[in-house]
């Protein structure tokens, strides 16, 4: 599946669910987006299923060192929510993504359960949950085993519960 953005403005009640397995293109140069799933300025939505992202990351990873590679480049995660309020993840499982796995930024009452994240441990710069800019999140009931952080909390974020 190609990389896809759902931008709002949106305030209904969406729900994304996924059964199966999507899978990633294996060329990181398919996705043009810092995100391959992106979700943009949607109030209540719920991405639940029980389903799996597979991001594929395995051909990409090379990438991502410098000092071996000179084609380094920026790597897309497998979903990103920015300004997304008032929603939540449950029963989502993603896997070896290019890049980081779940990226919010400026998301506000957001809540997260029932997530599996997994990668190889020498996968690079694969966080499983990267967020900045937001609040009130919650984060409990996952499982999260990457090559790199587990949850990533940058800069600008109040009121979490992990």
């Amino acid at each position: 599946m190609s990389d896809v953005m759902f931008k709002g403005p949106c305030k209904g009640n969406i729900i994304f669910f996924i059964k199966g397995t999507l899978l990633a293109p294996m060329a990181a140069n398919e996705i043009k987006k810092d995100s391959w799933i992106n979700f943009r300025y949607v109030d209540n939505l719920v991405v639940s299923g029980g389903g799996t992202i597979d991001g594929q990351g395995s051909r990409s990873w090379s990438f991502r060192h410098c000092e071996t590679n000179t084609d380094n480049r920026v790597l897309p995660a497998n979903m990103g929510f920015d300004f997304v309020r008032n929603s939540r993840i449950t029963s989502l499982k993603s896997v070896n993504s290019k890049a980081g796995h779940l990226n919010f930024f400026a998301v506000d009452h957001f809540n997260i359960t029932g997530v599996n994240i997994a990668a190889p441990g020498n996968s690079p710069n694969t966080d499983g949950i990267k967020i900045g800019s937001s609040s009130n999140m919650k984060i409990w009931n996952s499982h999260i085993g990457t090559g790199d952080d587990c949850i990533a909390i940058l800069s600008r974020n109040t009121n979490f519960d992990i």
